[in-house]
């Protein structure tokens, strides 16, 4: 199974169910399972992602960090904190695509090999790099 597991890392804000790189790349490829969760999801979904994380054969991660604005505290991890961390387990068959900030979240994520994080691409260049890493056939 290939997955692309979207992760958004902000404060409380209204839910949104829709997912413009989920869209592009579920229309594009659809083998690839679509997933998504935020620092304020329940227990059982982020359990949820944590086994397809485990059972997936290739993982593409995008992780959108958010802070809350001058001089707010920075919002918690919260259960995404587990999903990170065998996140880092998995690191041979992952590529994370990080926008944003949220400085606990970095220096995790700065923990993965050189190469398998990507930074400050577009939308479109997340796509076509997610489409490159999921599509290729090397499983």
């Amino acid at each position: 199974m290939k997955l692309l597991l979207c992760i958004t890392i902000g404060p409380a804000i209204p839910v949104s169910y829709a997912n413009a790189i989920a869209e592009q790349i579920s229309m594009r490829l659809p083998d690839v399972v679509a997933y998504d969760c935020d620092n304020h999801s329940e227990a059982l979904v982020v359990r949820y992602a944590i086994n397809l994380l485990k059972e997936a054969a290739k993982a593409a991660v995008v992780i959108r960090g958010t802070d809350s604005g001058p001089g707010a505290q920075e919002p918690v991890l919260g259960n995404v904190r587990r999903l990170l961390e065998n996140l880092l387990q998995k690191a041979a068959d992952v590529r994370v695509f990080w926008e944003g900030t949220h400085l606990l979240a970095e220096r995790m994520i700065g923990l993965l090999p050189a190469g398998k994080v990507l930074k400050g691409l577009t939308l479109p260049e997340q796509v076509h790099e997610i489409e490159l890493f999921l599509g290729s056939e090397d499983l």
